[in-house]
């Protein structure tokens, strides 16, 4: 798989699944939105699943194309917009050899301020690797994010869980909560702990 299908996947898993996807495909040679706002927080489990709540907030150059993704993401069913973030999840799985399994997934999109915001909750099961010293993995191999405007991921691992590695370096920790707000590309985290 090539570099900038990697990329895309992460794109897709990281800044809100559908709609990222479809913005893409309906404007692939020319962008006409800007990402201005974006959270991402993942909520770890001791039992090993993986909660991903996303907001993220884009700015359109113009109303009708505002409109018109709006439209087009509340024309989608649940259904098929959980089939299409499971498609994402398969891929992310063949990627890094992990086997990712949605266990369950919702997205809805609003106006907020003048902006599209497209809101996701998505709980999954194997994105986190059992090593075999009894520590846990969070990684997605080489894959990189490319944050931009109000920015922020958020880790929370179980509470006393003991920390081993976490790189890039995050720039909040509060115990069992880490946080980045970088600009610009950086590799999708990776953290090993023990729970």
């Amino acid at each position: 798989m090539g570099n900038f299908n990697k990329f895309l996947i992460v794109l897709i898993v990281i800044m809100a699944a559908i709609t990222v996807f479809q913005i893409f495909w309906s404007f692939s040679r020319r962008p006409n939105f800007t990402q201005v706002y974006y959270r991402a927080t993942y909520v770890f489990s001791k039992n090993n699943e993986t909660t991903m709540d996303h907001i993220a907030r884009f700015a359109f150059k113009k109303y009708e194309d505002f409109k018109k993704t709006l439209d087009n993401f509340q024309n989608y069913s649940k259904d098929e917009k959980k089939k299409a973030y499971i498609d994402v999840m398969q891929r992310l799985s063949k990627d890094t050899g992990k086997e990712i399994q949605v266990l369950s997934y919702n997205s809805t999109a609003t106006e907020y301020e003048g902006l599209l915001q497209i809101h996701e909750l998505g709980v999954v099961k194997g994105f986190i690797k059992q090593l075999q010293d009894g520590t846990k993995e969070i990684s997605l191999d080489d894959n990189e994010i490319n944050l931009s405007g109000d920015s922020k991921i958020t880790f929370i691992l179980p509470e006393n869980s003991q920390i081993f590695e976490v790189s890039p370096e995050p720039s909040e920790r509060k115990g069992n909560i880490l946080i980045w707000n970088l600009q610009g590309k950086m590799k999708f985290p990776k953290v090993v702990y023990k729970d």
